[in-house]
């Protein structure tokens, strides 16, 4: 694995190298002054991005995410205000069906100062449905606080986006929620951290009271007593006489299990541990706080804090643990690069390391993309390596397009600020960025170092849900293509398509949530009104067994008989939940034969496997679970490129003809919360209605129960209304996509003659 050096670590070798040598320069020297200039100016901005901090607030649905996140930006001076989600007045709340809703929908970023670091936050949605507003934003994050309900402790949606923050590898502190809520237990959602997130939780608060009753907390590595009252937070050293004996002995003894959890988890504060008998009186604040940093960063521990964001308390020490325990962009490894084939010697295709170095080679990811009414589209952006300027014109290598930079804009929520630049380590939006989309990578048009490089980009779900959608009125036919296209742009986990049969547009998304805000979008920030279908499942086809074809495709075209030949295999590939389109995988003499071939008739023929591929025999559904492999072509050397793309398609509908497909229907995993009083009622309704499977029933504080199952999406359709039939409105229910599962025969000859999908 190569790594790209940056000019300012050169140049500031090069200036430790004058100072040992004996050689002392003129000081005139236009050389020497350079060095010395760069090396100044790459350890100012080492330091800048030192005091960095690129953080996320995840969390399940109504845990105090967007409250959290407003009393931060208020008590770091950011916001004069403290805004309320009831009320509709939050800053990264801003959509109009955020407000009305009072749940997050759309990943918001701003930007704030605390103690002399800068923090670039991202405040993200709760809600399954918009489960990629998360994703993209832990892709480019560097740590994240995951915010806890104190009375439900570890929810469904909670598990999911700890999922996407291990994926990603990110630090995460933990805050521990609504301890002023009848019913909070710190120590019951300690429990549920360590067995459901499967990590170790470093408990670094002791909370005063829990409930009405929850006045402050006990920092256990600095022995603070913190209380909130309404004149502010209120610090002093915790003592017998300030805490009373008995909750000062147990702040002693939570101390104490502390340091003991750290000497299990590093060996070198497990030496100093024991230099010192044991004891923890003799372990300073510093000591532990870099060994909490060090197993933080590791991913090896979750920090632990508590308190009630919504009564702020707590807010200001959450504040100094992002700082303290989470990394800085020069913290985090180096961002892998792709460097296609032809660069170097050896002309082999290669990854290269960037470190966050302002003087490397420019290298940013493009994580978003909104449409703002006046500026147009607004790209945020990730800068991994180098400087991004005003006015720059830069290469989007993923669509091998320029783009020109006209503005570029520090984003606070739904304000912006412009600034000149943005560094390595720096998260911002730019505008004038016409063509490029969420996971696109951009470098430096004149840059010989990354040319065609390309970053990991984002993992798009696959929608599950699909209505059918038309404008009401066909005067605004064009501003309706106008804003699906850009909701599209904006929101990747949305489809657009068109049913081939009855020629109705369709668009497809996350759930029936994701499908009804996006109409609403479409009315309120573009003016036009549509109307939607019934909802429908997004179901998959899949061969059943492996097969290979020698298909011959004869067409007249112009008066002109062609003729091409295609050998092609299809083999089952259970568990990828995808397919690979390989035109480059043959072996032998078939292979060295395909190698001969014009890279754009190669291409063609990939393309016509694809869009095959992506509508199925059964139900025009994609195939998944299946690799398709081109292994020989024959064509004319005057077939066109249309005629070799639509061989390769005709070959792989006559190679499923022979692959027995089969209709899989996509089954979710359930969670619904509802009073104990009404668990038998619907467990029997999730069992017998809805042809479920429930795996487990937990008891929860509040009289609620929890109860999981693995549900087929279809009957989830409308389940809120049943839901609060069977509750009377108390209960509530979460959905993630767990796997795809075979149809019966029955079913499937039910949808295919036309039933109900």
């Amino acid at each position: 694995m190569a790594v790209l050096a940056g000019r300012g670590v050169l140049l500031q070798r090069l200036s430790q190298a004058l100072k040992r040598s004996a050689y002392t320069p003129s000081p005139s020297c236009q050389c020497v002054k350079a060095v010395r200039r760069h090396a100044a100016t790459a350890a100012a901005t080492d330091a800048a991005v030192h005091k960095m901090r690129n953080i996320g607030i995840m969390a399940h649905i109504d845990a105090g995410k967007t409250t959290t996140t407003e009393r931060m930006l208020y008590f770091s001076g950011a916001t004069k205000y403290i805004g309320n989600v009831d009320d509709g007045n939050t800053q990264t709340d801003f959509l109009p069906e955020e407000r009305d809703r009072g749940i997050t929908i759309k990943a918001a970023a701003i930007t704030f100062d605390w103690k002399s670091f800068q923090v670039n936050l991202i405040d993200t949605p709760g809600h399954v449905d918009f489960t990629l507003e998360v994703e993209r934003a832990l892709r480019v994050l560097d740590g994240a606080v995951t915010v806890f309900d104190g009375v439900r402790g570890v929810e469904a949606q909670t598990l999911t986006v700890w999922r996407q923050a291990a994926k990603h590898a990110v630090p995460c502190v933990a805050f521990v929620n609504k301890l002023d809520r009848e019913g909070a237990s710190l120590e019951h959602t300690v429990s549920m951290i360590t067995s459901k997130l499967r990590t170790t939780p470093l408990v670094l608060h002791m909370p005063l009271g829990l409930g009405a009753e929850f006045t402050g907390l006990v920092d256990l590595v600095s022995m603070t007593r913190y209380v909130w009252d309404s004149d502010g937070m209120h610090a002093a050293p915790a003592t017998a006489d300030l805490l009373g004996n008995e909750m000062f002995q147990a702040a002693l003894a939570a101390r104490q299990s502390l340091c003991e959890l750290l000497a299990d988890k590093d060996d070198a504060f497990a030496e100093m541990f024991l230099n010192v008998d044991g004891d923890h009186t003799k372990v300073t604040d510093r000591q532990i706080k870099l060994t909490v940093r060090a197993l933080t960063l590791r991913c090896a521990a979750l920090p632990v804090l508590c308190g009630a964001a919504r009564r702020e308390k707590g807010i200001e020490p959450l504040l100094d643990a992002v700082v303290d325990f989470l990394p800085s962009p020069l913290e985090r490894p180096p961002v892998q690069a792709m460097l296609p084939s032809g660069h170097g010697k050896s002309g082999a295709a290669k990854e290269v390391a960037l470190p966050p170095n302002s003087d490397g080679p420019l290298c940013a990811l493009c994580f978003k993309v909104t449409h703002d009414p006046h500026r147009g589209p607004l790209v945020f952006l990730r800068v991994y390596s180098g400087v991004l300027t005003n006015r720059a014109t830069v290469q989007n290598c993923t669509r091998g397009t320029k783009e020109r930079t006209t503005r570029i804009l520090r984003v606070m929520a739904d304000a912006h600020v412009e600034v000149p630049e943005l560094v390595a380590g720096d998260i911002g939006a730019v505008v004038g960025w016409k063509d490029s989309y969420t996971g696109d990578t951009i470098v430096a048009t004149d840059s010989k170092q990354l040319r065609g490089a390309k970053l990991k980009g984002i993992d798009i779900p696959q929608p599950v849900f699909t209505c059918s959608i038309e404008c009401e009125s066909t005067k605004d036919e064009p501003a309706f293509e106008h804003a699906l296209a850009c909701l599209v742009k904006e929101d990747p986990s949305l489809r657009v398509s068109t049913d081939e049969e009855t020629k109705q547009r369709l668009l497809s998304g996350m759930g029936e949530l994701h499908l009804d805000v996006t109409m609403s979008i479409m009315q309120s920030q573009f003016g036009v009104k549509a109307r939607t279908g019934a909802v429908q499942v997004s179901y998959r086809e899949r061969p059943t067994q492996d097969v290979r074809i020698v298909h011959r495709y004869d067409r007249t075209i112009g008066g002109k008989a062609l003729s091409a030949e295609y050998t092609l295999r299809v083999d089952l590939a259970h568990g990828r939940d995808n397919i690979t389109v390989d035109t480059e995988a043959a072996a032998g003499e078939e292979g060295a034969a395909l190698a001969t071939l014009p890279k754009d008739a190669l291409l063609a023929a990939q393309q016509g496997l694809e869009a095959a591929a992506s509508r199925g025999l059964l139900l025009s559904y994609p195939l998944i679970d299946c690799a398709i492999t081109l292994e020989a072509l024959s064509a004319p050397v005057d077939a066109t490129l249309a005629f070799i793309a639509s061989g390769a398609a005709d070959a792989l509908r006559a190679a499923l003809r022979s692959a027995d497909i089969e209709l899989l229907q996509p089954v979710m995993d359930v969670q619904v919360v509802v009073p104990e009083n009404d668990v038998g009622a619907v467990i029997a309704d999730l069992g017998s209605s809805r042809n479920g499977n429930v795996t487990n029933v937990a008891g929860m504080d509040e009289g609620h129960s929890c109860i999981s199952a693995e549900v087929p999406l279809k009957a989830m359709v409308g389940y809120s209304s049943a839901l609060r039939s069977l509750t009377s409105g108390a209960g509530t229910f979460s959905l993630e996509f767990a796997r795809y599962a075979p149809l019966s025969q029955a079913e499937t000859q039910q949808l295919t003659t036309g039933g109900f999908r």
